[in-house]
């Protein structure tokens, strides 16, 4: 369970992070506060959450593309890159799969 608590922590940080380097505030802010939603315990906070978590993977598939492609078009190395934003990647999903657990469900009843 704590595991899971801080994975959503680490996040959502990483994400407030990549959101402050491309200067959009108010989604950084935004980001640093979603884990709060922990504190409510209803299933829509959870499902919040996970869904939110999802989005979050598809913005840095979205980011991982585009900066591979400056990288390329640069004739820089992309390999390290797209390793270590593949595994921000996946981190993000498992996080999000990592929530849909019986004793997570049944903290946060309906």
């Amino acid at each position: 369970m704590k595991l899971r608590i801080i994975a959503v922590i680490l996040t959502y940080i990483t994400l407030a992070a990549h959101f402050s380097r491309a200067d959009i505030l108010p989604l950084s802010i935004l980001c640093l506060g979603i884990p709060f939603l922990l504190l409510i315990k209803k299933r829509w906070s959870l499902i919040t959450i996970q869904v939110l978590c999802y989005c979050g993977a598809i913005e840095w598939i979205r980011a991982t593309v585009v900066m591979v492609q400056g990288r390329m078009n640069n004739n820089e190395d992309w390999t390290r890159l797209i390793i270590i934003l593949s595994v921000v990647i996946l981190f993000t999903v498992w996080t999000g799969f990592s929530l849909n657990n019986t004793t997570i469900r049944k903290r946060y009843p309906k």
